[in-house]
Formats: C-alpha cells, sequence, structure tokens
C-alpha cells in the first residue's frame, strides 16, 4: 500500500483541525495555508472526509470546517480509508480475487498478518496523539539555538 497524495493532504488538513480548539470552523483557505497545501486539491479531499463524517462542513461568514468528533476519537486508520478506500497491502486482500489460488497461497497469509499489524497500528494513532506529537515538535523547534 502506498498512501497517495490525496491521503497526504487529508492526514495533514485534518491535523490542522486537530491542533484548533475543539468545535471552532476553519476557513479550508486557513488549513491550505497553514500546511501549504493547494487549495483546489485540498477543497476535493475535504468534501471526501466530509462524507465519511470525519470532518462537518460549514458555508458562509464563520464557516469552513471542523472535526466531526473529538480528536481522540478519529484514528488515522479510519482518514486513511476514508480517503484511499479499506486498507489492502496486495490485491488478494481486497476480496475480488476469487481463485481456487488465492485459498491455497502461502503468501497470501503473511499479507494478511501484515495488513492486520498495520491496521492495528494505524487504529492504534488518534489525531489528539499526531497533534500533540506536532505541537512538542513545533516547541522543540522553536526552542533551538538560532543561527548569529
Amino acid at each position: 500500500m502506498q498512501l497517495t497524495r490525496s491521503g497526504d493532504y487529508g492526514i495533514r488538513g485534518v491535523m490542522v483541525l486537530a491542533q484548533r480548539p475543539a468545535g471552532e470552523f476553519i476557513p479550508l483557505e486557513t488549513i491550505a495555508v497553514a500546511d501549504k497545501l493547494p487549495l483546489p486539491f485540498l477543497a476535493k479531499v475535504f468534501q471526501t472526509l466530509t462524507r465519511a463524517g470525519i470532518v462537518e462542513a460549514r458555508r458562509g461568514a464563520g464557516g469552513g470546517f471542523r472535526l466531526a468528533q473529538p480528536a481522540r476519537e478519529v484514528t488515522l486508520l479510519a482518514i486513511v480509508e476514508a480517503i484511499e478506500g479499506p486498507l489492502a497491502l496486495y490485491q488478494c486482500l481486497r476480496g475480488r480475487d476469487t481463485s481456487s489460488q488465492q485459498a491455497i497461497c502461502p503468501v497470501n497469509v503473511v499479507w494478511r498478518r501484515a495488513q492486520a499489524r498495520l491496521a492495528d497500528v494505524l487504529r492504534g494513532i488518534t489525531l489528539e496523539d499526531l497533534a500533540e506529537a506536532a505541537l512538542a515538535l513545533r516547541d522543540q523547534g522553536d526552542s533551538s539555538p538560532q543561527a548569529g
């Protein structure tokens, strides 16, 4: 599995929301500028995230996007699957391949275990975890010695 640009931008965009006060609607332009993301592409990604129930949208003055749930309840797996679709490391794990070879393929067992472990890792990371890590990194960068 390779995360697409849509997945990357979606994760980065919702991380911006997670670092803001809960319930605050943030204009998409602000999200795009905060993480240097292309606005038209980000708009399409956020439409997908809205349909998936990850974010809520409000039009008009004071509008924008906010998380639909508390950051501690939104997992990295939910975001990735909302944008990329169901996790599948290998095509036979998507459920489309009904050949008898799939059932007897010894590598299939390995792919299933690897996919389950990846899903567990992504399920164990929340937006709150990522937002806290991002703030810690930013604070760490602010305390570094200045070049003179």
